[in-house]
């Protein structure tokens, strides 16, 4: 792979076909290539490919992959079709299990959503100097900080 990655792949569609199977490290990855192969594999062969790889990290954190994330098309469609209602599911470790997985998911995206914000402020100083100014008004020299003080529409 060059630093332009799109073009190499690009370059080893043409050499190879529509659709290759590379390793990138350790992990196991399919290519496609053509707006036709892409079809076939997402609309005609969608539940051959609608499983989701193990990942170590996940495995620790969510139990060997078996919540509802990591689950295959099939197993997952009964989970929601039998238990559509919380209070039909298990007792005991299990819950507390899916308590945990589901406060993980939550504030695992609003940290990423945060890391991303403010390396962009960082790698943008106009901008993060527009940002700390907007901030600077809003608060009008406070002491405290209430999310109201920026955010009037949740005010009820």
């Amino acid at each position: 792979m060059s630093d332009l990655p799109h073009r190499s792949l690009r370059n080893l569609s043409k050499k190879y076909g529509p659709i290759m199977h590379l390793r990138l490290g350790n992990i196991s990855t399919i290519v496609i290539s053509s707006s036709e192969m892409a079809k076939e594999i997402m609309k005609t062969q969608d539940l051959h490919f609608v499983d989701r790889p193990q990942i170590m990290s996940t495995s620790i954190i969510f139990y060997d992959c078996t919540d509802i994330g990591f689950t295959s098309y099939y197993v997952k469609s009964i989970i929601f079709y039998d238990c559509t209602d919380i209070g039909f599911t298990s007792y005991g470790d299990y819950w507390r299990n899916m308590r945990k997985d589901m406060f993980l998911a939550g504030t695992e995206t609003a940290s990423t959503t945060l890391i991303w914000a403010f390396l962009e402020l960082i790698k943008n100083p106009r901008v993060m100097e527009k940002a700390q100014l907007e901030v600077r008004q809003r608060l009008n020299e406070k002491k405290t900080f209430n999310d109201t003080d920026v955010t009037p529409q949740i005010r009820m």
